[in-house]
């Protein structure tokens, strides 16, 4: 366990991360915890804790710059690597990613989409434009270059000062624990955080990196 490096992503989540760490025993030292430090080595089981943006996580653990990943699994859906696997579902975080619109209407009119997902966005849509932005898509369908948007929805209440409408919901989403297919190490580091007793293990890795493409309710 010891030199064992854990990704953590920033943002949504991170706060209730940090907590669970504390609570069994891993000290997370206060410039970590305000965002200062983006690196450290925390002293009773000298694990290295990397804070990284959710959308790398994906990378520093296919590129073994990192051994297990703590984040929302919208990333992991994104890239969708055949070598990294869902080890834990934490149930948290939990919000979903949607297509959104102006005025809903058929699918098919749908020509150009803009989101920060463009793979889900190709998945979803064969055939359609997509135009990629990493800031606020919903500018995209003020200024009339994009149909549609695909981008993670929470509570809903920044749509509807916007006016918008949300189409699809193309996935459930929540913070997970991911690693390495090849990697079994890890097994003991996640029980001794997320105990199965405690929190969902991610039965059928499938589930992870699937949409639903359903009606909102």
């Amino acid at each position: 366990m010891k030199g064992m490096r854990i990704g953590i992503g920033k943002g949504r989540g991170l706060d209730r991360i940090l907590e669970s760490l504390n609570q069994v025993g891993i000290e997370t030292p206060t410039a970590f915890r305000e965002r200062r430090r983006l690196v450290v080595t925390e002293p009773r089981f000298g694990l290295v804790l990397v804070l990284a943006r959710q959308r790398d996580l994906p990378r520093l653990l296919r590129e073994e710059h990192v051994d297990l990943v703590i984040g929302s699994n919208v990333w992991f859906l994104e890239e969708q690597v055949p070598a990294l696997t869902c080890i834990r579902t934490l149930g948290f975080g939990e919000c979903r990613l949607s297509l959104l619109t102006q005025r809903g209407g058929p699918l098919r009119e749908i020509r150009t989409i803009c989101t920060r997902f463009g793979n889900i966005a190709r998945r979803f849509a064969p055939g359609v434009d997509v135009f990629e932005l990493n800031g606020c898509n919903e500018i995209a369908l003020s200024l009339g270059f994009a149909d549609a948007v695909v981008d993670v929805v929470e509570t809903g209440q920044t749509l509807r000062e916007m006016h918008l409408e949300e189409t699809r919901i193309l996935a459930k989403l929540q913070h997970s624990v991911w690693g390495r297919n090849k990697d079994g190490g890890c097994l003991d580091l996640v029980d001794l955080i997320y105990p199965e007793s405690h929190e969902q293990e991610c039965r059928g890795r499938r589930r992870e990196t699937e949409w639903s493409s359903s009606e909102p309710t």
